[in-house]
């Protein structure tokens, strides 16, 4: 992709230059969709022209012999002092992925913290990062169009950029915020004000000031020129409901308004036709070898093989958000479904261990009916997918998803709550053109009976193969997505100038002051 760079007295076309600022980038570091969505946003930006950097740290878990060292060391100004890192280079495909080596901030054993606490220096560490962004792209001596930061970790790179960094050589580098989860806001005491190196007056101006504490996530939201979350019916959500998580208003009250772009999901990756993980691979037309997987994912789980009763799966984190309450707490409809006998269910993943542990209890007493598989396994996610007729997705909100994606293209039929993401890519089966089955809202009955409307369809073997047919057929795929990100990009690139234009002849204008408060 080319991109027009204008200056006072020429127009030139050039590559589009985006610096990706994340926690998280498949396949090095992830916790869930936001590493999947930077790796294949990335690659598809890349792959249409544009160069595509992105920066992340370097945790525990990433080996540092495998990458480029450069040479030079990495300074970042901090508020209280100097701080020397280094910088490892490596390629995502045809993006450059650039590690912030720091032992004692990040070479750990996780992202945000560990045994369900977050790291008492989480400030700090994304502080960090966020200054790192801009060191990093001096020591490269290359110049951003576009600093993407992605979710509230990354969000202070904004902030930063609005103000510390308004002048050369990034004057005309625009900042775009891609909310992948509004729940996770980045919320510290009064206490962690300091890491950031900015007075009272100017915290309160790029809005990290939040009941009382400092909001990452607010304060990118308030610089950012342009601010996307990953669908958008979450787009609608996190402004005009309570899923905004208190921060609703504060995104309304943007005049530029808040886009939603669906994520895309990779089909080299999920295909069921070429996966090596599977026991038998298959496609559309040849929907008969899908039983194979189903045998193989119960023989992988110890449950007994019964090709008479459907299996319903779920590769999730066991956590309130994703619907184990509804699931599994006082009043969950789990054990009911077990206590029916009408089908058989298999859980993957890790979580809260009320979760965990109650999932164990359940699978003691119901083994021929549930296996519960307490660890994330990549491999056995994807089988998984080919081997479950249903796929458990009753969240009570859900940014994206790509679980659902993934269900659809294996031809495990999806049951999702209409909430975001999952309300923009599954159509109940009752709909023309049904893809899987929608329920809403997510409590325990609602559950239960989305489960039996399974067991019905599945009583119907041809109507079941329709479905399964039409849902292989869906395609979300990234090109498309890349398209409308290009698009956000160079209006926000046209916001920056403009806002440096009239600040330098009257101010900061309406439009600045109508976004940034």
């Amino acid at each position: 992709m080319s991109y027009v760079s204008q200056s006072d007295d020429h127009s030139h076309e050039l590559p589009l230059r985006v610096l990706m600022v994340t926690s998280e980038v498949a396949p090095s570091a992830k916790t869930g969709g936001l590493g999947d969505m930077v790796a294949a946003l990335s690659r598809s930006l890349a792959s249409r022209g544009a160069d595509v950097r992105i920066l992340i740290p370097r945790y525990g878990r990433i080996d540092s012999s495998r990458h480029f060292r450069h040479p030079a060391p990495l300074h970042v100004a901090m508020p209280d002092g100097d701080l020397w890192a280094a910088i490892l280079e490596s390629s995502l495909g045809p993006a450059r992925v650039y590690y912030l080596d720091h032992a004692e901030l990040y070479d750990r054993p996780g992202i945000y913290g560990r045994n369900g606490g977050d790291y008492a220096d989480n400030a700090r560490r994304f502080a960090v990062l966020a200054r790192a962004a801009f060191a990093t792209c001096r020591l490269l001596q290359w110049t951003p169009h576009i600093i993407h930061a992605h979710d509230w970790a990354a969000a202070p790179s904004l902030a930063l950029l609005a103000g510390v960094e308004r002048r050369s050589p990034f004057e005309r580098t625009a900042g775009v915020l891609t909310i992948h989860n509004i729940g996770y806001a980045g919320t510290f005491s009064p206490d962690h004000a300091g890491e950031l190196g900015l007075s009272d007056a100017a915290l309160a101006r790029c809005g990290f000031i939040r009941q009382g504490g400092i909001s990452f996530l607010q304060a990118g939201i308030t610089a950012a020129e342009a601010v996307t979350t990953v669908s958008p019916s979450y787009a609608r959500e996190v402004t005009e409901t309570e899923l905004g998580f208190g921060l609703q208003n504060h995104l309304a009250a943007r005049t530029d308004g808040v886009e939603g772009i669906l994520n895309g999901m990779d089909y080299d990756e999920w295909n069921p036709a070429t996966d090596y993980r599977l026991a038998e691979q298959y496609d559309s037309d040849t929907l008969g070898r899908r039983p194979v997987n189903t045998a193989a994912l119960r023989q992988a789980l110890g449950l007994p093989d019964r090709p008479d009763l459907p299996l319903f799966g779920s590769v999730a984190r066991l956590v309130d958000q994703k619907g184990f309450e509804e699931l599994l707490g006082e009043n969950g409809c789990l054990p009911e479904l077990l206590a029916r006998g009408d089908a058989q269910f298999a859980f993957l993943g890790t979580g809260m261990p009320i979760y965990e542990d109650r999932l164990r209890e359940l699978q003691k007493r119901y083994p021929d009916r549930l296996a519960a598989v307490i660890r994330f396994d990549d491999d056995l996610a994807h089988l998984f997918e080919a081997g479950s007729d249903f796929f458990l997705m009753p969240s009570r909100y859900e940014p994206c998803g790509l679980n659902q994606m993934y269900s659809l293209r294996y031809g495990a039929l999806p049951i999702v709550t209409r909430t975001g993401g999952l309300a923009d890519t599954v159509r109940d089966i009752s709909e023309p053109n049904g893809t899987g089955i929608v329920i809403e809202p997510a409590n325990p009955r609602q559950i239960l009976e989305g489960v039996l409307r399974a067991c019905e369809l599945w009583r119907t073997p041809g109507q079941l193969l329709t479905m399964r047919k039409r849902s292989m057929q869906v395609r979300f795929t990234w090109d498309s997505s890349a398209a409308r990100y290009e698009d956000v990009y160079r209006r926000a690139q046209y916001r920056r100038t403009r806002q440096e234009v009239c600040a330098a002849s009257t101010g900061p204008s309406e439009e600045w002051q109508g976004r940034h408060g």
